[in-house]
């Protein structure tokens, strides 16, 4: 670039930059203030770092932490960082040339203190109270981080994300929300449904590499999307509505997709996840999706595909498998089982169906598949 410029953002077309952790460049990236300027930090392995964000970057309209991420922003000021969202315990913004004793954060602003005057704001979008965020005095600045989760049970997080590395008893997503359940944390509403969103709530995302159940005994899923949304359980996650008597993921509304690569479970004579719009699931080689007295998957609304490397079984009488009301194409892998002790392995009514398997797919008291 010129004048030890690495990047050069100019004209009137908007512009992003996503760095992951671990980039590099040589020199300063240059952006006209004639758009608008998003830089995204992206989730990695590590913990990403800019060193001088002042000397890196001109100005910045916004900045996004992604859901996951981990980063150490150092040498912003409060007139070049721009907006933030995103931002979440494990997070670290050092604010240079303030030097700060307190704060109060309202409406989505974070004000910092000194001697009781303002020395800088900082538009922060999040659910946080003051007691949320914590300050930190450094050489020529101020540091700030998310105490572990923001405080409180029954949180609303409205269009911004939110990790969880602890324990909280609820968590209510609005439109365009993101959720991380880390593998330290634990959503566990021993009175009702753990994770929620609306009838209003579209775009919405969980992530989970923890615990995330349901109790009451009356029906509570363990997580239950009302306009759609996107689930990731991985590996060392848990959703389990057994404790609730209810499902395990509920999503309705709107199409829904699940990546399973956990342990997922319905209880009571309730599935272990339900799509009632219709949507997808892919449940990996360590995914294991089940019921302990219901279907395993269920599906109506609209033409369904589940894809199957692990293990999808359904208990009690007349329960199935995999059910699909309204059709769907079902693949199962080499190495995947589907399976019930009280109905068919696969069920699929309402439209066309096709099942393509190289695995195991078994019924006990009905047909290993009934199209």
């Amino acid at each position: 670039g010129n004048s030890g410029e690495a990047m050069a953002f100019e004209g009137t077309n908007a512009r992003q930059l996503i760095l992951d952790p671990g980039f590099a460049f040589s020199g300063s990236v240059y952006v006209s203030t004639s758009a608008s300027s998003t830089l995204e930090l992206a989730a990695g392995a590590n913990t990403g770092t800019i060193s001088n964000f002042q000397a890196s970057f001109t100005t910045i309209d916004s900045i996004v932490f992604d859901p996951g991420a981990e980063w150490f922003v150092a040498g912003g000021t409060a007139g070049n960082v721009g907006a933030i969202s995103g931002f979440a315990a494990g997070d670290t913004l050092e604010i240079t040339g303030v030097t700060a004793s307190g704060s109060a954060y309202a409406g989505g602003m974070l004000t910092l203190t000194a001697g009781g005057s303002v020395v800088a704001t900082l538009p922060l979008a999040g659910n946080f109270t003051s007691a949320d965020l914590v300050l930190t005095d450094v050489a020529g600045g101020t540091e700030i981080t998310v105490a572990g989760t923001p405080s409180g049970t029954g949180i609303v997080y409205d269009g911004s994300s939110l990790t969880n590395t602890g324990s909280l008893v609820s968590v209510t997503l609005g439109a365009g929300a993101s959720l991380t359940n880390a593998l330290s944390g634990l959503i566990d509403n021993s009175a009702g449904v753990a994770v929620y969103s609306a009838v209003t709530s579209a775009g919405v995302s969980v992530f989970n590499a923890g615990g995330i159940a349901s109790g009451g005994s009356n029906g509570s899923q363990a997580l239950r999307l009302q306009d759609g949304g996107y689930v990731s359980n991985a590996a060392s996650g848990t959703i389990s509505g057994v404790a609730g008597a209810g499902t395990g993921v509920i999503i309705s509304g709107a199409a829904g997709t699940l990546i399973n690569d956990g342990s997922l479970i319905g209880g009571g004579t309730h599935a272990g996840v339900a799509l009632m719009d219709g949507g997808l699931v892919n449940n990996g080689t360590s995914g294991r999706i089940g019921a302990v007295g219901g279907t395993g998957i269920y599906a109506t609304g609209a033409a369904s595909t589940v894809t199957n490397a692990g293990s999808i079984a359904a208990s009690g009488t007349g329960h199935s498998g995999i059910v699909f009301e309204h059709g769907g194409v079902v693949s199962n892998a080499s190495i995947g089982t589907i399976s019930a002790v009280g109905g068919s392995g696969i069920y699929v009514a309402g439209a066309a169906g096709m099942v393509t398997n190289a695995g195991y797919i078994m019924g006990s008291t009905g047909s290993g598949v009934q199209l």
